[in-house]
């Protein structure tokens, strides 16, 4: 045989060789997917961890806690449109909201930053609860629940601990100034340019 010849069958079958070994590895990704699909649309029905035994079945919507409470029926007649309101026991509140609602004879203002923060600059009428303090949750618990409090810090972070920390507590009626005072600050200063 010429050199020729042996050249030519050198590259045809590691050519073939290459196809085998590419539709073996396509045959076996197909086959397991194919199985682990199957294992899953069987595993998707109900768990019945009752046997012979005569249990009830297991639902498995009661395996794991729903991320966020069920709607209610006011949202869903809305056109499933979601409130976040609803779902938070304390609301963010801007500035001029804020301002609206320091008006309400029964809201309190909270300053949650540390007293010598307070001493430095504080809105008029707020009281020191600072929320760094060991002592946050008890000072608050002495606080009538029925009242609306106005939550304020230097950023508003402080402010939405504090006002978690509250709801729950029980306290219903809670505002948090998005922003705290630079955002009181920064608005107050537009409004007086004009």
């Amino acid at each position: 045989m010429s050199t020729f010849g042996r050249d030519f069958k050198i590259p045809i079958l590691l050519h073939f060789t290459i196809i085998l070994k590419h539709n073996l590895m396509k045959w076996f990704s197909i086959t397991l997917i194919t199985i682990t699909f199957t294992i899953s649309l069987l595993s998707c029905g109900n768990d019945t961890a009752a046997g012979a035994e005569g249990k009830e079945p297991i639902n498995n919507a009661q395996k794991t806690a729903p991320a966020i409470p069920p709607k209610p029926k006011d949202i869903v007649e809305k056109g499933n449109k979601i409130n976040l309101d609803d779902y938070t026991p304390f609301k963010e509140s801007d500035v001029i909201d804020f301002k609206e609602r320091m008006k309400q004879s029964n809201a309190v203002l909270i300053d949650v930053r540390t007293p010598a923060e307070f001493e430095k600059n504080t809105l008029d009428g707020a009281i020191n609860i600072n929320v760094l303090d060991g002592t946050f949750s008890k000072k608050v618990n002495q606080l009538d629940k029925t009242k609306t409090y106005l939550l304020f810090g230097a950023t508003g972070m402080r402010s939405m601990r504090a006002a978690r920390t509250m709801a729950e507590a029980g306290f219903k009626n809670i505002y948090s100034l998005t922003g705290g005072l630079g955002a009181w600050d920064r608005v107050n200063k537009e409004l007086n340019k004009k």
